[in-house]
């Protein structure tokens, strides 16, 4: 009871606080910024390129549950809780209408792709529970990042790299559902492993370059007590960014794994 109590203290102290993103992004130097942009920019092309060979081989280019995670974050991060900045904002809408365009791409040609009976006669409902499970995640995941964290997490940083590390495997495994070689594009994962190498380096560059200048005293207490507690000075040198590292190099491996497996493959474009 008393943790829940200092929860809700500290629930309250951070509300004058700035958030993860902030905190990472207001020390990061100009080229970690400029790589952001370029990661933005290979991912936009990326998408691109699903539909384009989605359209093209009538076909969805994106693994199911990768493409049920995407479109929910953005629902997520777009609607349900948008980002403070507007450019932010615009960045995410776009990515949900392109995103959008590969649902359809999934509905329409998804069932004849299955490789068994089974998943035909039960598309829709697999469509349906793989949609109903992303958003329910992403919404109880945001909760958790957002309540339990002195720094939340409102941007979904942390969500989108985890969801990218689940693609970077979903696409090995696409390899193999697919001998055939439809769907699989040589240029998309050369362009998602540039796209995500350089925003995990920008983020790299961002974790290292905060200095004590952008510190923020805390102070908590249990709830009625006349006497706040000083936690400290807290600040991004304070954020534990290990798990985010853990994520950057296993998505790399995985990403570099279905790179060669591609090139196996002498007929893929």
């Amino acid at each position: 009871m008393l943790l829940l109590q200092l929860a809700q203290e500290v629930a309250t102290a951070r509300d004058t606080l700035p958030t993860m993103s902030q905190l990472v992004t207001a020390g990061a130097p100009v080229v970690a910024k400029q790589l952001a942009v370029v990661a933005h920019v290979l991912w936009a092309i990326v998408y691109i390129l699903a539909i384009i060979i989605g359209h093209r081989q009538k076909t969805y280019a994106v693994p199911m549950v990768a493409i049920g995670l995407n479109v929910n974050w953005e629902i997520v991060h777009t609607a349900i809780h948008p980002p403070a900045l507007l450019s932010n904002l615009i960045s995410n809408f776009v990515w949900l209408a392109l995103d959008l365009i590969i649902v359809t791409q999934l509905i329409r040609y998804g069932r004849e792709r299955q490789p068994n009976e089974f998943l035909r006669r039960y598309f829709g409902v697999i469509v349906v529970a793989v949609m109903a499970l992303a958003l329910a995640g992403h919404i109880t995941f945001y909760n958790h990042v957002t309540a339990n964290a002195i720094f939340p997490d409102h941007e979904g940083v942390v969500s989108a790299f985890i969801i990218n590390l689940v693609m970077s495997v979903l696409f090995v495994g696409f390899y193999f559902a697919r001998p055939n070689g439809e769907g699989l594009s040589k240029p998309i994962a050369w362009l998602k492993m540039l796209g995500t190498a350089a925003l995990s380096l920008a983020n790299v560059m961002a974790f290292q370059a905060v200095g004590s200048k952008s510190l923020w005293d805390v102070q908590v207490r249990a709830k009625d007590a006349p006497v706040w507690r000083d936690v400290g000075n807290i600040g991004p040198e304070t954020i534990e960014p290990g798990f985010l590292y853990f994520l950057f190099v296993a998505i790399l491996i995985f990403d570099l794994v279905y790179i060669a497996l591609l090139y196996r493959r002498p007929r893929l474009a």
